[in-house]
């Protein structure tokens, strides 16, 4: 549904795709009371990984999903920063320890995403409109993926 066409390209460019049984997406969306339809479908897709070369070196599948949000706290204490993550911040990837990405899980099934970046102090960075369209630039359109959104 929010994946199709990343789910056809991935399939074009022969990557293999290691998705989250249903069993473990439910469990995952009792640990956090509520996810997004479009990040359980992700996980859905790819929670265990891929073959894609995208997500290497990079805190995104199942096993670290529980980790960073606190690695994002320590963070943003590290680099004192005056900004904060809210409870109902939902950090889904991380680089490095420099670079993070979230959602708030009050803003619908296919949440904006904002970036955190040491090199943007004092403020978060509303890079994508939805999810699935991070999701889409940060694997096929990288030059657009760390851009600023333009939403009104």
């Amino acid at each position: 549904m929010y994946f199709d066409n990343f789910i056809k390209k991935c399939d074009d460019m022969g990557y293999k795709l290691y998705g989250m049984s249903h069993q473990e997406i439910a469990e995952l969306t009792d640990k956090y009371q509520h996810l997004p339809k479009a990040y359980t479908e992700l996980m859905g897709l790819l929670g265990h990984g891929t073959t894609a070369p995208f997500w290497n070196g990079q805190d995104f599948f199942c096993y670290s999903v529980s980790s960073l949000h606190e690695y994002a706290f320590d963070t943003l204490k590290e680099n004192e920063e005056t900004i904060a993550l809210r409870d109902s911040d939902f950090v889904f990837w991380m680089s490095q320890g420099v670079l993070f990405a979230f959602f708030n899980l009050n803003e619908g099934d296919d949440p904006p995403v904002y970036l955190y970046t040491e090199a943007v102090q004092g403020r978060f960075i509303r890079v994508a409109e939805a999810l699935s369209d991070f999701i889409w630039n940060y694997c096929f359109d990288p030059g657009n993926a760390f851009i600023e959104s333009n939403h009104t």
